[in-house]
């Protein structure tokens, strides 16, 4: 009879482990970064495109995603942009986070560090190292941009790129939240570039941004070291 009964529990205890899913096929993954590759050594005011994508755990939503530049060579907080995604998943290119100025930065070994919390409360951090190299050449942007548009209302862009080596390519991209809207694209051999009279200014077009609101107005020039950008931000109303 004993042995009847122990075969019997045995049984019962097989037929409920095989029912009863495991614990962990209902775990939540955390938050995880993936994605998002080594900073190269960067010239003197050039810029850099952070990429990857940042995801919530399951069922949950990015409510809080920061980045971070530390300048190591003294020890202090050279950049930082934070904000409120409220989405199970964030691609970090077309986040706010990306608008981190990595043209700005002297000469000088740094860290950037990228920080995200979910609904659910957990986190996740990591980092990047990274060295800013001196230029070998200067690049100056003199541009009038808006600050205000009325909603419909054209503007012309005026003022001109330079450079002590010649510009190749120049980019005119307008973003709302982080989302490109328009995009132009120019390609050039020479030292000074007139935006007033290049297609920049002739195609993009603020009188179809028909959502009132806060833009930013991205400018990318190429020459020897590579991409240079300038930001303008402004508000149609």
């Amino acid at each position: 009879m004993k042995r009847f009964l122990r075969k019997l529990m045995v049984a019962i205890l097989v037929l409920a482990l095989a029912v009863i899913p495991s614990m962990g096929s209902y775990a939540a993954t955390g938050v995880t970064f993936s994605g998002v590759g080594e900073i190269p050594n960067l010239r003197q005011g050039r810029p850099y495109d952070i990429t990857g994508t940042l995801k919530a755990s399951t069922n949950k939503k990015i409510t809080y995603f920061r980045g971070q530049i530390w300048n190591i060579s003294d020890g202090i907080l050279a950049q930082e942009i934070s904000y409120n995604p409220n989405a199970a998943t964030v691609n970090i290119h077309n986040s706010k986070v990306n608008n981190l100025k990595f043209g700005d930065l002297p000469v000088g070994e740094y860290t950037l560090y990228l920080y995200a919390k979910d609904s659910s409360g957990a986190t996740k951090e990591i980092s990047r190292h990274f060295w800013v190299e001196p230029a070998t050449t200067q690049m100056s942007f003199n541009i009038n941009a808006p600050s205000y548009i009325a909603l419909g209302n054209t503007y012309n862009l005026t003022g001109t790129i330079s450079s002590t080596s010649k510009i190749t390519k120049v980019v005119g991209r307008i973003y709302k939240n982080g989302e490109e809207k328009q995009k132009v694209t120019v390609n050039c051999n020479t030292y000074t570039f007139n935006v007033g009279t290049s297609n920049i200014n002739y195609n993009l077009k603020f009188g179809q941004l028909k959502v009132r609101g806060d833009y930013l107005l991205k400018i990318s020039a190429w020459d020897a070291d590579g991409q240079h950008d300038e930001y303008y931000y402004f508000t149609v109303h």
